[in-house]
């Protein structure tokens, strides 16, 4: 990246694309969006530190509170409208089949699909 990403006015009449990650010490997500001119640019950043107990949180259970943590925060321009996620963790794709939550972390990630 040779330029800083400018902020882009969001289109309610566009996909969103999200982007989560988590670390030992926080988590974050992004939103963006395919512009007319076939570029994605960003919409909005968020991130926080994670709390006492959430750092001791398993990798997984990490990254679903990030797309959890996402959802949440960039629920205003993402609900209602198709919403393309991304992120670096395989195993979160697992959750996406659940049917039924058998514990928190695959209960937090249904309920930021149901949104």
């Amino acid at each position: 990246m040779t330029t800083a990403p400018v902020l882009a006015h969001p289109d309610t009449t566009r996909s969103y694309i999200m982007y989560t990650d988590a670390s030992n010490i926080g988590i974050g997500a992004s939103l963006h969006q395919l512009q007319s001119d076939n570029t994605i640019r960003p919409i909005a950043y968020a991130s926080r530190k994670l709390l006492a107990v959430e750092i001791n949180y398993c990798t997984s259970d990490k990254e679903a509170l990030a797309v959890v943590y996402g959802f949440d925060k960039f629920h205003h321009y993402v609900h209602g409208t198709c919403t393309e996620l991304h992120t670096d963790h395989r195993a979160l794709i697992f959750f996406r089949q659940v049917l039924e939550p058998a514990n928190h972390s695959e209960a937090m990630f249904a309920l930021a699909n149901t949104k």
